[in-house]
């Protein structure tokens, strides 16, 4: 009999709760053998650029030089487990490095700590027989992100290619993007570019590592416990460049270096 409320109102009993859907079991391929890993990731980027500006503006004469660098440290903790896989393709062994728990994507998170000064100044004076100027002089490092430490995360993996590897950033971008330190950047409203501070080899992209051989036998071999890759980047540089800002003539030169290292301690 139904359970009644006040004036004969029905409650019914309560609906089930829907079951969860289950997770599909793992695809194994015949013949593929997993090792886990946590793995520590670190290491170090430099970029630099040099800019001059010049040329006339609004009765203005206009001159600007700016000498900005960058210096970041950058890292990932034991946080992450990963698992290197091989398998055998053909008569080819293929190689991977997947993350360990639920998270489907290989990725994983690097907090860097950047830090950028900035020198030079960019003046507007008067010139001859020309509509009034708005005189401005200012110093490069005027922008509030001079001289600070900003923190800032991106997503990194490790790219495999035969049997080489190599750690890059997960969303590579293309030149003159935003960072997250403007140090160098002029005023608001200033004649000059605002897009100076935008570096080539900038954090979250600096120079790109190129690839390290995979440790394959220290990868089988359980008496290593821990081990490590260590990477170099080639110095990169993108000199004289020049181009039109408005009816101002722009030259740069970007330099950019970077060094990481990738331990592996085998999880048992």
């Amino acid at each position: 009999m139904a359970l009644t409320v006040g004036a004969g109102t029905a409650q019914t009993a309560p609906t089930p709760p829907i079951p969860p859907i289950p997770t599909p079991p793992a695809v194994h391929i015949p013949g593929e053998k997993i090792i886990k890993f946590k793995l520590v990731f670190e290491g170090t980027s430099n970029a630099d650029r040099i800019d001059d500006i010049g040329g006339q503006t609004g009765g203005c004469d206009a001159q600007m030089h700016a000498d900005i660098q960058e210096d970041v440290t950058f890292g990932r903790g034991k946080g992450v487990t990963l698992e290197f896989v091989r398998f055998k393709e053909g008569k080819h062994y293929r190689y991977g490095f997947q993350r360990s728990d639920t998270n489907p994507s290989a990725t994983f998170n690097v907090v860097a700590k950047v830090h950028r000064t900035a020198s030079g100044t960019g003046d507007l004076t008067q010139h001859p027989m020309a509509t009034p100027c708005p005189a401005q002089h200012f110093a490069a490092d005027q922008n509030p992100d001079c001289g600070k430490t900003i923190t800032d995360n991106a997503k990194w993996g490790l790219k495999v290619k035969n049997d080489h590897f190599s750690p890059r950033p997960a969303n590579p971008l293309g030149g003159g993007f935003g960072g997250p330190d403007q140090c160098g950047n002029p005023p608001s409203g200033s004649a000059f570019s605002t897009g100076i501070a935008d570096l080539d080899y900038q954090w979250p992209q600096p120079s790109e590592f190129g690839y390290e051989p995979i440790p394959l036998k220290k990868m089988f071999n359980k008496h290593f416990h821990a081990f490590k890759v260590h990477f170099d980047a080639l110095k990169r540089e993108n000199k004289g460049r020049s181009g039109v800002q408005g009816t101002l003539v722009e030259t740069t030169d970007d330099h950019g270096s970077a060094e990481a290292t990738v331990r592996f301690i085998r999880v048992h």
